[in-house]
């Protein structure tokens, strides 16, 4: 895995510790997000073609830089199995132009600092499935269920914080409401938002 990431940002010396194991494990390149530039983006891709990452994932805008490199008519030199878009809106061409250029698909995943990964985009590309095994996700509108293709308040009741029960807690997004008696065509019955209309 390459990971355009901050990697350390806001952890005690404790969690960049664990981090640090947990990448070497897990075979996960850091390519730290915030420094990089037109002027060292081929370095940074260098590093990345030489790692072979089966899966590349990070900031939205982190993945513009790669797009805008491919629009510069530059080769990649590497195509993992996946793309994985976080932490920001990731607009329609801007994943074109890295399908197009990775020759993969890109997935859009939904989270927060307090919950990490909540609702991730399945092979069909059209809602995020929330994971039901640790989250309880609601969508509101004036403290009612949002109906389908409303657009309602994000309220999380995480299954798993012992430490700092967060319950119906209001994150401050918002995200479309869809029909959750029309299955997904990729077969998974997790509960499905839309659209994410603000983060």
């Amino acid at each position: 895995q390459a990971r355009l990431w901050h990697q350390t940002l806001g952890m005690s010396p404790t969690q960049v510790i664990r981090e640090r194991i947990d990448a070497w494990f897990m075979k996960r390149l850091f390519i730290p997000a915030f420094e990089i530039s037109p002027g060292n983006i081929e370095t940074f891709v260098d590093q990345i073609r030489s790692h072979k990452p089966v899966l590349v994932d990070g900031y939205a805008e982190s993945l513009n830089f790669l797009a805008s490199y491919v629009r510069a008519g530059n080769l990649p030199g590497f195509s993992p199995k996946a793309i994985m878009s976080s932490a920001q809106a990731l607009p329609q061409n801007t994943r074109e132009i890295i399908e197009r250029g990775f020759d993969t698909k890109v997935f859009d995943k939904y989270g927060s600092r307090e919950f990490s990964g909540i609702a991730y985009e399945c092979s069909a590309h059209k809602h995020h499935h929330v994971v039901d095994e640790c989250y309880i996700l609601e969508l509101l509108v004036d403290g009612r269920p949002a109906q389908p293709g409303e657009v309602g308040e994000i309220v999380i009741t995480d299954l798993f914080n012992r430490a700092t029960p967060m319950i119906r807690y209001r994150i401050g997004d918002l995200a479309l409401a869809v029909d959750q008696t029309i299955s997904c065509s990729c077969g998974r019955a997790h509960f499905r938002i839309g659209e994410i209309e603000g983060r």
